[in-house]
Formats: C-alpha cells, sequence, structure tokens
C-alpha cells in the first residue's frame, strides 16, 4: 500500500511539473455573496467561524459529554453529501506580540487620555507577556456546494438563472470576480447550517464568532504573507474600486479576482516535502495511519508546545467515508498474500459499513494535516520543527504520517483557513464522534477580546479581563484568599486595570480599604507618572482629631441626607446600638432609628435651630466671613455656607457647611423628643432598659470610646484615588473589640465614597441655589467609573449592618456607574446575598479539606473545578500564582483555571514584602520612583530580592537583614548604571 501511494504521488508531482501550475491557481475563492459568506469558483459557499473555546473548565467526563453532543449536531450536516467542515488551529509565536499590542491598546490609549505616563509599564508588561504567552487561533469553516441539492433541482435552477441572464452581454474577464452563478437553493441550505451550528456551539457553552467575509479574507493573507498590513483589506462587491480609465473592457470595471489579491508574491515547490511561499519555507505533513487509541486533541497540543515551534493542523470532515474504506479494501483484497495489514483493513471496512448503515451517526471521510515553517533560508531549522512535529504526531495515540506529496504546495494551500476544501492525503473512513473527539474543540474561551489585566490559561493563552465593561450587567468582584496566597497582588492589578478601562477619559473614583500598606506602591506610581494635583493620596488613618469624619456630613447645601445617606446613617447606628456584633437589633429599633435621624436633621434646619456661627473656631472661614459679609455678620453656620457658595467658594462652602452639621452627641436630645418619647419610652429591651435609654447609654459609651466620631470633620479627601489604610485603627483596638475595624470601614466609606450615590431624585430637597451645582456634578461624574474595594473584609466578622450597607451598595453601583470589590479570607463573609450580586469571583486558595469542601459548596464549583483547585492553586510563585475564575457575563457563566504573572516591575510596585519594600522606598528617596522600580526590576527580575537578602547573610553572618539592604542601595548609588531622576 506504501508503495502504491509513493508511485501515485510522484506521479502528480512530475504531472504538476509538466503542467507549470501558476500559484493563484490553487486558490478556490471566487467572490463574496454577503457579509459572512464567501463564493467559491464551483458554486460552493462558505462561511468562517472563530472558535473561541469552551466557556467552562473540560475534564474527561466533559470532554466525552460534549463529544457526544457535537456529534448529534454534525450528524445531520455530515450525513448530506455537498457539505464539508475544516477545522484549523495555529500556534505561532511570531503573532504574539502583535496580539499582546492589540490587547493592551485600549489600555495605552487610555492611559495617554487620563494623562499618566505608562509606557515605562508598558514595556515591561509587554516583555512580560511575550515569554510566557503564545499566540493561538482555532478556526472553524462550513463549505456548502451545488451537491447539496439533487441533481434534478441543480439542473432546473441553473437552466432558470440561464434563462435571467440569456439575452445580456456578460462577458467577465478572467481577473475580475465571478459573483453570479450562486444557487439560492444552495444559500439557503448554507444559513440553515450556519444557524444550526451557531446555535448548537452556544448550548454547548463553546463560544463561536461568526467572521466577515473581510476578516477572513484578511485572516487567509496574514497567514500566507505574515508581513501583510494590518489594515489590509480585499476589495470585495459594494467596496469602492478605482479601475483604470484606459480600460475599454467594462468587466475591467469590476472588482479584481481574489486569488490575484491574495497570492500576489512568489510561491514554488522546492521538492517533494516543501514548498516557499513568500519569504517562508513551509513543510506538509499528513497522517496516514490515525491513532490507535483515540486521544483529546489537548495531549498532542502539550506535545507541541514544549517543542516551542510554529505549527499548524487541519481537519477536514465530509460525508461517504465509508466509500473510503470500500476502495481501500478492494486493493486489499487483492493483496491479501503480501501483508496480514491488508485482511485487517478489509474488517475495518466491514465495521465500517455495519456502523454507518445501523447507526445515526455517520461514517465521515476523515483528513488531518500538519505544517510547520521557517524563513525561506533556514532549512536547518525548518528540518529540525518538521522531525519535532512528526515526532509529537506519532506520540499521538500511535499514528504515522507522510511528508512526500506529489503537490506540497497544494496541501500548505489547504491548510490555510478556507482558501479550498480539498481533501488531505490519507483520508480514511471513521466514526463521526471518533472524528469528533480529536477536534480542537476544547481549548480555554476568552469573554474579553481586550482588557487592561491579563490574566492566562497555565498553558499560555491570552486571557484578557476588564471590570466594569459592557460583558457584565454590573461589577461586584469577591476575592478569597488565605494569607499569602496573592490577593494584594491581584487587588493591585485590578486597581491599576481599572485606571485604564477602555473609553473613559478622565481617571475613576477609586476607594480602597486596607489594612496595611499594600496599595501604597499603586497611590506613588500614579503620583509619580501623572501631571494632576491630588490625583492619588494614601492615608494612614486614626481615630484622631487630625483625622476626624463626621458620618453627618451631607453634600454641599444639603439640610437632610440623601436617600443612600440616610441608609447609611441608619446602618451607622444600628452598629452603634449592637452591644455584641453577632447579635441583631430589639424588633422596632431599626424603626425608631430613623425617626431620631428625621428630628436630629429638622432641627438643624434654617427655620429651627440652625447651628450658631462661632468666630475663631476656623481662622481661614472668619477670614471670608469679614471678605463678604462686612459689616453685617451672620449668625448661622448655614448663612455662612450659603454666602459663599454664591460667592463662588465652594471649598471654603463645604468646610463651613462642617460645622451646620449634626453630631453624634445631638442625637441624645433628638431622641428625647416628645414624638419619639411616646412612642418608645414604654418599649423595652430584654433587660427591662427601654428604648430610649438604651440608645442613649449606647451613643454616650460611643462618644467616650471614640471621640473622634463626635467632632466636626476636618480630614479632606480631595484625591481622586484615596487608599486608607486601617492598621494604626485596628492594632490600637483590643482583639475582643470588633467594633472598631466594622466603624473604621464605614465612616471611611462614607467620607470617600457618599456622594457615589447620590441621584438626581435627591436634589429636589435642596435649595434652588445649589441644584445646578450638583447636576452638572452628578451628570459630569455618571460616566466616570467608581470603585470600592473592602480589602480584609473577614475584620469585620460578617457584622449585620456593614453587610447590608455593602449589599445596598452592590444593589445599587450599577445605576451610578460603581464597581464595588470585596476580599476576605474567610468564606463566610460572603452571604448568599452578596453571591447572588457577584460578576467576577476570585478563588487564590483551596486549604485543608474541610477549608476546600466549604469553598466549593460556597461557590458552588463542580467535581471538575474542585479538582483544579486543590491541585493547580496553591499560591504564588515564579510561573505566577493560579487561581479559579467565575465570570457572569451577558454570554452566560465562563469559569477557568487562570494564571496572574506579572512583569518584575509590576512586582516591584506591589510587593509587600518587609525586606523589598525597605528597599525599593529606601531606593526611592535616592533616585526617584521609576528609575528605582527599572533597576530593581532588571537586577531582581523575579520580583524580590529576598534570596539575595539571604545569600548575603549567609555569606555575612555578622550583618543584619537592614545593613545588607543599605550597603546595596549605597552600591547601586554609585554605580554608574544609575541615572538620577
Amino acid at each position: 500500500m506504501e508503495f502504491i501511494y509513493s508511485t501515485w504521488e510522484g506521479m502528480f508531482a512530475w504531472l504538476n511539473k509538466l503542467a507549470k501550475k501558476n500559484a493563484s491557481q490553487y486558490c478556490e475563492l471566487e467572490s463574496a455573496y454577503d457579509d459572512i459568506t464567501l463564493i467559491n469558483k464551483d458554486g460552493s459557499l462558505s462561511t468562517v467561524f472563530e472558535v473561541c473555546g469552551v466557556s467552562q473548565m473540560v475534564s474527561e467526563e466533559e470532554y466525552l459529554d460534549i463529544s457526544d453532543r457535537l456529534t448529534l449536531i454534525f450528524s445531520p450536516l455530515l450525513k448530506r453529501k455537498g457539505m464539508i467542515l475544516k477545522c484549523f488551529f495555529r500556534y505561532d509565536d511570531a503573532m504574539t506580540k502583535e496580539d499582546i499590542n492589540k490587547i493592551l491598546s485600549p489600555a495605552k490609549a487610555c492611559a495617554k487620555r487620563v494623562d499618566l505616563d505608562f509606557k515605562t509599564l508598558f514595556s515591561y508588561q509587554e516583555k512580560s507577556l511575550s515569554k510566557r504567552l503564545t499566540t493561538e487561533k482555532c478556526y472553524l469553516v462550513l463549505w456548502t456546494s451545488p451537491q447539496i441539492i439533487s441533481s434534478f433541482e441543480r439542473k432546473t435552477a441553473y437552466k432558470e438563472k440561464g434563462k435571467k441572464f440569456k439575452n445580456k452581454s456578460l462577458k467577465i474577464s478572467a481577473s475580475a470576480q465571478h459573483f453570479l452563478h450562486v444557487l439560492r437553493e444552495v444559500q439557503i441550505q448554507h444559513i440553515a447550517a450556519i444557524d444550526t451550528i451557531i446555535d448548537a456551539m452556544k448550548m454547548l457553552k463553546i463560544r463561536l464568532e461568526v467572521q466577515s467575509v473581510h476578516e477572513a479574507l484578511a485572516i487567509i493573507k496574514h497567514q500566507l504573507f505574515p508581513i501583510t498590513a494590518d489594515d489590509w483589506q480585499a476589495a470585495l462587491p459594494c467596496d469602492a474600486i478605482y479601475p483604470k480609465a484606459s480600460t475599454n473592457e467594462w468587466s475591467k470595471w469590476l472588482w479584481p479576482s481574489l486569488s490575484d489579491q491574495l497570492m500576489d508574491e512568489p510561491a514554488e515547490n522546492v521538492n517533494l516535502s516543501e514548498c516557499i511561499i513568500g519569504e517562508y519555507r513551509y513543510a506538509p505533513i499528513s497522517m496516514i495511519l490515525f491513532p490507535k487509541n483515540i486521544q483529546p486533541f489537548y495531549r498532542l497540543f502539550s506535545s507541541l508546545r514544549e517543542c516551542d515551534i510554529p505549527w499548524q493542523c487541519s481537519f477536514t470532515l465530509l460525508a461517504n467515508g465509508v466509500k473510503i474504506s470500500q476502495s481501500k479494501a478492494l486493493i486489499a483484497q487483492f493483496l491479501t498474500f503480501s501483508s496480514h495489514e491488508n485482511k485487517l483493513i478489509m474488517n475495518a471496512h466491514k465495521l465500517l459499513k455495519h456502523i454507518n448503515e445501523n447507526s445515526d451517526k455517520p461514517v465521515v471521510s476523515l483528513s488531518i494535516s500538519f505544517m510547520t515553517w521557517a524563513k525561506e533560508d533556514d532549512v536547518t531549522l525548518l528540518k529540525k520543527r518538521k522531525a519535532a512535529i512528526i515526532r509529537a504526531v506519532q506520540s499521538w495515540g500511535g499514528s504515522q504520517v507522510t511528508q512526500s506529496f506529489g503537490d506540497p504546495f497544494d496541501i500548505v494551500m489547504g491548510q490555510m483557513v478556507a482558501m479550498k476544501p480539498s481533501v488531505f492525503p490519507g483520508a480514511v473512513g471513521a466514526p463521526i464522534l471518533d472524528a469528533i473527539k480529536l477536534m480542537p474543540f476544547f481549548r480555554p474561551a476568552c469573554v474579553w477580546d481586550q482588557g487592561s489585566v491579563v490574566f492566562s490559561t497555565p498553558d499560555g493563552k491570552a486571557w484578557p479581563y476588564q471590570s466594569g465593561s459592557c460583558k457584565q450587567v454590573s461589577w461586584v468582584e469577591l476575592i478569597y484568599a488565605r494569607s499569602g496566597s496573592g490577593k494584594s497582588v491581584l487587588l493591585n492589578s485590578l486597581n491599576l486595570a481599572a485606571c485604564l478601562s477602555q473609553g473613559i477619559d478622565a481617571l475613576p473614583y477609586i476607594t480602597i480599604l486596607d489594612i496595611g500598606s499594600s496599595a501604597k506602591g499603586l497611590v506613588d506610581l500614579i503620583k509619580s507618572t501623572s501631571n494632576i494635583q491630588d490625583v492619588a493620596e494614601f492615608y494612614r488613618f486614626q481615630f484622631s482629631v487630625e483625622d476626624a469624619i463626621n458620618p453627618f456630613d451631607t453634600h454641599l447645601g444639603a439640610r437632610f441626607p440623601s436617600s443612600s445617606h440616610r441608609a447609611f446613617l441608619t446602618n451607622f447606628l444600628m452598629v452603634l446600638m449592637l452591644e455584641n456584633l453577632s447579635y441583631t437589633l430589639p424588633e422596632g429599633m431599626e424603626t425608631m432609628l430613623t425617626l431620631v435621624l428625621d428630628k436630629l436633621y429638622t432641627r438643624f434646619t434654617d427655620n429651627e435651630e440652625p447651628k450658631l456661627y462661632q468666630q475663631g473656631i476656623d481662622t481661614n472661614i472668619d477670614e471670608l466671613v469679614q471678605k463678604y459679609f462686612h459689616a453685617q455678620r451672620p449668625s448661622t453656620w448655614w448663612q455662612v455656607v450659603d454666602k459663599l457658595f454664591d460667592q463662588g467658594d465652594t471649598i471654603g462652602a463645604s468646610i463651613a457647611q462642617r460645622y451646620a452639621m449634626p453630631l453624634l452627641s445631638d442625637l441624645i436630645i433628638s431622641v428625647n423628643h416628645s414624638s419619639i418619647l411616646d412612642l418608645y419610652q414604654n418599649v423595652e429591651v430584654g433587660n427591662g432598659e427601654n428604648f430610649i435609654s438604651y440608645f442613649c447609654r449606647n451613643i454616650t459609651t460611643s462618644i467616650k470610646r471614640f471621640p473622634a466620631i463626635n467632632i466636626p470633620t476636618s480630614l479632606s479627601v480631595r484625591a481622586k484615588i484615596a487608599v486608607f489604610d486601617l492598621m494604626s485603627v485596628m492594632s490600637s483596638a483590643s482583639s475582643s473589640d470588633e467594633r472598631v475595624g466594622v466603624l473604621a470601614y464605614m465612616i471611611v466609606r462614607h467620607a470617600t465614597s457618599n456622594y457615589f450615590f447620590i441621584n438626581a431624585k435627591d436634589l429636589t430637597y435642596l435649595d434652588s441655589r445649589y441644584i445646578d451645582f450638583h447636576a452638572v456634578a452628578l451628570k459630569a461624574q455618571l460616566n466616570i467609573p467608581k470603585r470600592i474595594v473592602f480589602d480584609e473584609f473577614h475584620r469585620c466578622n460578617s457584622c449585620a449592618p456593614i453587610v447590608r450597607q455593602v449589599i445596598t451598595d452592590m444593589r445599587e453601583g450599577r445605576k451610578q456607574n460603581v464597581q464595588i470589590t470585596l476580599a476576605s479570607q474567610s468564606v463566610d463573609d460572603f452571604s448568599d446575598m452578596m453571591l447572588s450580586f457577584a460578576t467576577s469571583i476570585f478563588i487564590l486558595s483551596g486549604g485543608n479539606q474541610g477549608e476546600l469542601n466549604k469553598i466549593v459548596n460556597t461557590f458552588g464549583l463542580n467535581n471538575t473545578e474542585k479538582h483544579a483547585l486543590k491541585t493547580y492553586v496553591h499560591g504564588p510563585s515564579r510561573q505566577g500564582m493560579n487561581f479559579i475564575g467565575q465570570f457572569y457575563t451577558t454570554n452566560g457563566i465562563s469559569t477557568q483555571l487562570l494564571n496572574l504573572s506579572l512583569s518584575a516591575y509590576e512586582l516591584w510596585i506591589f510587593t509587600t514584602t518587609a525586606e523589598d519594600v525597605y528597599l525599593r522606598d529606601l531606593l526611592i528617596e535616592k533616585i526617584g520612583f521609576n528609575q528605582t522600580l527599572q533597576h530593581l526590576a532588571d537586577a531582581f527580575p523575579f520580583g524580590s530580592a529576598k534570596s539575595y537578602v539571604a545569600l548575603e547573610l549567609k555569606k555575612n553572618p555578622e550583618l543584619t537583614m537592614k545593613q545588607v539592604l543599605d550597603q546595596y542601595v549605597k552600591a547601586a548609588v554609585g554605580s554608574e548604571d544609575i541615572t538620577h531622576e
């Protein structure tokens, strides 16, 4: 059989050389029928789909299930003569740099718009991504030929078409596109098949994107000639054309043939196994003996990935596979004496015939071909790559290949997407289920095509992500990670990505509540690369006079709190009322709190008992009062606020308003108002104490314990990106005082984010002078993303009021363009309601068996996802950190095992390790921020100096860690390689 095959291919090589066939003649494409359909020379139609992958993790069980269901989908199509399916998978590192640039291009454009000089950051990102990512593309092409309809229908249809053009002179030049020979009946069948494939793939969670004809032809052009310009576009019907004025033949005013447009560079066969196209030499390889044991495509992918070579494989499926085995069996029947394998061929045909006749799953014609390539003059490299791909294919279930062809250029053309529907040498009859199992449909699918943070699959497929995008209806991120699992690095990456969101023209408002300084590097980066004043700030918050924040502050000019502020104050007072945060308030207490708040604000309005202006409280305000009020001094703080606002001094008005606001102690009088006393003085809590007494006692206790929350605000937060380190607050509290952390989170959240949730309805209660001011401000703010990050949320111990506040923020966030992110070391912190609002979930830790089961139950992981979490998610390493990502999008749920691996430049920005932070900050003092990061990234490419410090301490036991780093900085600063900023 091998002798017959070799002789046959040799004869074809001789005939092809004799015929001197032109390269463009190998192209079967003719023109375009519509936006997604190409016309072939024989009147067949073809459509190209990009197969992005599966939106879930695929285990052996899921692989078999999806294969079975795909078989049911493709069986009706491949039972009929006239339909051909081809699948192409390409793996090419040469395309990686270009694809990374496409992914990051929106982020680069955004950085320029918002005035962030991130050139160095992007440079390091691109270098890092290029090392760990490789571009892979998978395409499915459907051909529908006129053979799809019966012979009688074809004759009738062509006869009718001939009548239409009988009396018309339509002599179209061979150099122009022919587009009038398509049968309407074929087009109907083709569209029906497209719809079937799209609907079925969506049902199976396989992401499929139909390519336009221009996109499809650009793909072919770039495969043929990689140096083609990115914006190359084929000329097709309905596109503008500019014919030569000198021509007299009308058909030359038509669009030039696709063959000439695509094949505009030289191509030739070199020998029986190689050909040259443009600047590249190609080596095709076809499978002639198929796997004895059917193995998933991923086995082949893994083997070839280790070879680190560019490669492509193509699968062709069409009907009547039994005919192939029948012809082979016929030849083998006469040669049974020569080899026992011929008898096996005959038995195989009988089996396939039985399957085809007694099953609804057809036997299809299956052919598989591979190719690799190198520069035209690098013959040695091509031979190495060809040997590597042959070894990998042979190990894929025991396959055998051939590398000799009568026309290797024809085989390569058949491997170019949609170029021609030809069958590759070595085609066999195969049960459709076995053919489907070999296909590359099961790679992980990306949800986002572009994103400011680029995750990847562990095997190197790019997986961009963008919070705040239209792919999700709201933006709630939950992060679960035990200590040391890489939570801080992930959070910083997400927060940085929010600053580079596609489409924004101003930096977002970001509030980060953290315990520690893990986000300080982000603030330093923004401040060092922006020319905008007060763009970012890092605060070490304490319950002190200097950091005082009055939770009762309203927006400028407002005598009453907004609806969202009122809800916040209710939750805030509930925290003060709870003597144990795990308890709940007595029934009816919450209603009383809302009544008290109403009385509180009503009391201090202009017509009641507004707070009186007192000279000497704020000297700056006193000077403004003297300037604008002249002889008639104001009697109330509200008068001062209104006057300063009328003068255009909104900052001064805001500061003056702090003294017009109620304080915590003012609640005592409000709760003793007769309207509230009548209702609640006889209502008792469990210990016999009435509601009024209980309220007053807890307010008084809170004032004594936290005096800073009972004075006017003194902390001004003007930065768009505000990071609050609450470590000092936490460390000053006793281990049993959980209330401190909860109050700190709530007060800071109010000071930085309260205005995020103001809406137009809240403006109706304002004095008319303030309405236009806030209307303009809210309109400007609406399209700017806002982001609130609650890090270390486990410190709040699932306190009911703050949980309710966060849930309210989640619920209302979508309307106000607010993103909410919660990070915790305990899965118990994520309530069922929070999980129902979550749109992105990041699981960075697995833990022991008990913790693993709790994680699985909390986040609803299946067995495949549980296995991945247990096996592959173990915290950061030099290869980055793996995690499970769940993403709820407008197209469904996507769950993947992903990896985050940052450049050394980014790692040095985000590091929280004590010795690394000390080294970075010390060097920044000497040579500046950007120069420090570049130096450290180059000197310590893994993002840490820990190993260096350990080695130096081992060499010099008498030194301390600080001395080692001080010496390093001294040597680095004195080096000629350092340029001082």
